[in-house]
């Protein structure tokens, strides 16, 4: 059984993800989680900028995060960390190696073969 994500390493990819200097955008972040809230019937509660009730975007994607189950979750960060704007940031690599070394359940079956060929 698949142990959930941990409150922390969401809070942890929230930070990376929607750091004030490189991260996305608050209507990046509107835009990306109303297209997800679609695609899994999940009501997220920020999903048109500007975000007014919550201190910063940070907190907004975090919010947001927490809507979905983990499957969906650890989806979102792994498609989000190959974003061509983040994909190159230290805090980014950072983070897609601790998303798949702390997760690695999550990983879809045809990743974990690739990633134990390139192993070998």
């Amino acid at each position: 059984m698949k142990k959930p994500i941990s409150n922390i390493f969401l809070t942890y990819a929230s930070d990376a993800l929607a750091n004030t200097e490189d991260g996305l955008t608050t209507t990046e972040i509107g835009k990306y989680f109303s297209a997800k809230s679609l695609d899994y019937n999940v009501d997220v509660p920020h999903s048109k900028a500007p975000f007014t009730n919550v201190p910063n975007k940070r907190t907004a994607f975090l919010e947001n995060l927490q809507k979905f189950n983990s499957d969906q979750q650890f989806e979102i960060i792994a498609e989000l960390i190959e974003h061509q704007r983040l994909a190159d940031l230290d805090n980014i690599k950072d983070l897609k190696s601790k998303l798949y070394t702390q997760y690695p359940d999550y990983i879809p079956e045809v990743k974990q073969r690739l990633k134990s060929e390139l192993v070998k």
